[in-house]
């Protein structure tokens, strides 16, 4: 866990899946300047030893609750989540909503993208976008992979937990579609639009929702553009100062 900073609320990041807590130094150093910071790594990644539990998402969250209390840090929490790391910070904030001031969520997981891709993929396109995605999962180590195989278990356990509506939340959407987005993940440029209106999709109705789209970044928006997601929790500290 690396912990720097001073003040309240605290603001918690949650890595994409398989990453270490190294990926938030661009914005947790700077986020540091204003209030108390912590990111770490989720079992089985970076130095965590790796668990005997499923990585189902309940009990990730359950081992980040536990963590930041034995270390003393009081709710309410700011959370920040990427990718699939917006999985664990919805199911915070739908398990424990006392304990949670507002959600930044960069370029999060929905838990219909897969669903989506697989309706309009050809089989065969369908078959080869998996096979790299388990592949890929292999390759990045059994935290990892441990994550990646409860994938379809962890979309429907969010698929039952709305947004919440009682807390800021910001959505930010990335447009770009880039060398990753082809070789590494797979993707076609409408295979990103369709992530994009999913994320439309959760703001419809929701006047507590703010959803930013950038197009200078591809899906890896934290190292893309760390100053966007910095500015946006910004944002949220000095409306949370206000009210």
């Amino acid at each position: 866990m690396r912990e720097i900073g001073e003040g309240e609320p605290a603001v918690i990041f949650e890595n994409v899946m398989g990453g270490s807590l190294s990926s938030w130094w661009p914005v947790q150093s700077e986020v540091a300047k204003l209030t108390r910071t912590v990111s770490y790594d989720r079992a089985g990644i970076g130095r965590s030893a790796r668990s005997e539990c499923s990585r189902d998402c309940d009990f990730m969250v359950e081992e980040l609750r536990s963590m930041l209390l034995q270390a003393q840090l009081a709710p309410p929490y700011l959370l920040v989540g990427a990718s699939f790391g917006a999985f664990n910070v919805r199911v915070f904030a739908h398990r424990y909503p006392g304990e949670v001031a507002g959600l930044v969520l960069a370029e999060p997981s929905h838990e219909d993208y897969l669903a989506v891709l697989k309706q309009s993929k050809p089989d065969h396109e369908w078959l080869t976008y998996i096979e790299s995605a388990n592949r890929f999962a292999r390759m990045g180590g059994a935290g990892f992979n441990d994550e990646w195989e409860q994938m379809n278990v962890n979309s429907d356990k969010v698929r039952s937990m709305p947004l919440p509506d009682h807390i800021p939340v910001v959505i930010i959407s990335s447009t770009r579609y880039g060398e990753i987005e082809r070789t590494l993940h797979g993707l076609k440029p409408e295979d990103v639009e369709r992530r994009v209106q999913l994320h439309r999709s959760w703001c419809q109705g929701r006047k507590n929702v703010q959803h930013v789209i950038t197009s200078n970044s591809g899906h890896h928006i934290i190292g893309d553009e760390p100053e966007l997601i910095t500015s946006n929790i910004t944002m949220m500290l000095k409306s949370l100062s206000n009210t």
